[in-house]
């Protein structure tokens, strides 16, 4: 399960991930934001959503294996700047919100590109 949940204080709140083994885990923020949301998870417990800073603006996150990242440090070539994640299928394949260098904003579908290394191990980029 995953979700939002204030802080102590109530002045902030961060994303959240929760298991039967291992209970509730806050996802933390993005290195200078202050607040989280978690809005999908997949069948590997790999959650997306938004990391947002003290001025309200967001930037789209991948947390995997304790790690989050921000998805705009993974895109290659994309038009549109990765405001949310939405949804995160068990293929790792993400949806989510964009906003384009006017300030519209679209969906976006992205797609992980794995990498196979000489021992035949694959690693996704």
């Amino acid at each position: 399960m995953i979700g939002v949940s204030d802080l102590g204080g109530d002045t902030t709140y961060h994303a959240f991930l929760w298991t039967e083994a291992t209970g509730m885990w806050d996802l933390g923020v993005l290195s200078g934001d202050v607040d989280s949301s978690a809005v999908g998870i997949n069948d590997r417990g790999v959650v997306v959503g938004g990391s947002i800073d003290s001025a309200g603006g967001s930037r789209a996150f991948l947390w995997q294996n304790g790690v989050m990242t921000d998805l705009n440090t993974l895109t290659t070539s994309s038009p549109l700047y990765l405001v949310f994640g939405c949804a995160i299928d068990s293929h790792g394949v993400i949806t989510g919100l964009g906003m384009t260098g006017t300030g519209e904003y679209h969906t976006y579908l992205a797609t992980p590109i794995y990498v196979y290394g000489r021992d035949g191990a694959s690693d996704s980029k």
